[in-house]
């Protein structure tokens, strides 16, 4: 069975005759299933995903609960089909040895990244380039890595990317500019009301009280924090009194299990933009933050607010997007954002 006829399965339930005749053509002798719930787990009990690798074929293949992948009811999660949709082709990586067949697209392990990018791009426009190169393709994302010369690669990944909520039925969400002229004013403002209170904000007053922030994650892919004014001080009965906005995270499709901003980001930036295109965005290197092998987030001290961004190093997109009061970051010891 070649790549192309591998990647082909993407999107079938596990126990398809097809996928499990693919399982036994590359070796994975464990049928994927899903680990049992953790009792003692805060949150998501159930890992959605399921990986299954053939270490001496050189391939691995990921499944997803259906429910998940599909963004249906959360009260069918664990209920229903795993879907294969995930594959990985093994080069010159650790503890792997290379993948035995045919690789997708007519790529070969040899090609080097030079190669590589002027290939995909030539056929689905450019990549979205980091440590890894990616491309978004009718149903797939493809992720290319190479060795740290360029010469070979050290995977490719195809997989399906998570289905989307639908789309919120709400008011028009406020620009990047009208968020921060809110900056200060309390959650119940005339501003604020105008602004928020249509994306759901109004029933968010008991969880500002408690805990500073205003959830609209699932609503809308938006988190509001909030800070005392000071001298204030905590002694009132009534926990929100003095809270002024401190800052929005607005996040993309799926992101802790959100529904995407349907807004505007900051410097023109989109949930597709690759840390490097951050970087030329805001013009300068950042003040702070950490790029890892997989994930990253860097912070920004700007004029005006605070630009804090989590994002993706395998599919090289944005997680989340951030602005904040000018001095809230060094405020917030307990702020949830790296």
């Amino acid at each position: 069975m070649t790549g192309d006829e591998v990647i082909a399965l993407l999107g079938t339930p596990a126990g398809a005759p097809a996928v499990t005749d693919l399982l036994d053509a590359w070796g994975v002798r464990w049928p994927p299933r899903l680990d049992d719930a953790d009792p003692e787990a805060v949150g998501d009990a159930v890992d959605p995903y399921v990986w299954r690798p053939s270490s001496k074929r050189g391939i691995e293949f990921g499944f997803t609960d259906e429910a998940y992948q599909q963004a249906l009811s959360e009260d069918d999660r664990g209920r229903g089909p795993l879907v294969c949709t995930h594959a990985i082709f093994y080069g010159e990586h650790p503890g792997v040895l290379p993948f035995d067949g045919e690789v997708p697209f007519g790529l070969a392990l040899a090609d080097g990244r030079e190669h590589v990018q002027t290939d995909l791009s030539g056929r689905w426009g450019p990549a979205r380039t980091h440590r890894r190169d990616a491309w978004d393709v009718p149903d797939h994302r493809i992720v290319v890595e190479h060795t740290d010369d360029g010469q070979r690669m050290d995977s490719l990944l195809v997989k399906r990317p998570l289905q989307p909520w639908p789309p919120a039925d709400t008011a028009t969400p406020p620009t990047p500019d009208e968020i921060r002229s809110c900056f200060g004013e309390p959650w119940y403002g005339e501003t604020m009301q105008k602004l928020f209170f249509p994306l759901g904000l109004a029933r968010c007053g008991p969880g500002i009280a408690r805990n500073r922030t205003g959830d609209l994650r699932r609503e809308v892919g938006l988190e509001l924090f909030f800070d005392r004014e000071p001298g204030l001080g905590d002694a009132s009965p009534l926990k929100d009194k003095g809270l002024g906005l401190a800052g929005a995270k607005l996040f993309a499709n799926r992101f802790q299990d959100a529904r995407q901003w349907p807004g505007g980001l900051p410097l023109g930036l989109t949930f597709k933009t690759a840390f490097p295109d951050v970087v030329s965005a805001v013009g300068r290197p950042p003040d702070g933050g950490q790029d890892g092998h997989l994930s990253g987030h860097a912070v920004w001290h700007l004029k005006d607010y605070t630009l804090h961004v989590q994002y993706d190093n395998v599919d090289n997109v944005l997680w989340s997007v951030s602005m904040l009061r000018p001095g809230f970051w060094t405020a917030s010891d307990s702020l949830p954002l790296g």
